[in-house]
């Protein structure tokens, strides 16, 4: 982990932020029933994307401030997590 990985890091989920919508439906879906994730996760969804997105914003911000291997949310990537 460097400078660079934490502002890829960054870029990266703020530019994907919004894949947290679907990634809730799904994980909600999956553990209740479809029409519970799609209500529940939907909002879910909208709350991690905030999160995430600012997650971006501050990794991109202060990319060269360590620590560097400490990602501000649980799954370091939108990507990981769908089991």
């Amino acid at each position: 982990y460097n400078p660079a990985t934490k502002l890829g890091r960054g870029i990266s989920n703020a530019a994907t932020c919004w894949i947290e919508v679907p990634k809730q439906v799904w994980l909600v879906s999956n553990d209740r029933d479809p029409f519970t994730g799609l209500i529940f996760g939907s909002a879910k969804g909208v709350g991690y994307t905030i999160v995430r997105a600012a997650a971006g914003v501050y990794d991109t911000a202060f990319f060269l401030l360590p620590p560097y291997d400490a990602p501000l949310t649980d799954d370091e990537f939108v990507f990981e997590g769908w089991e």
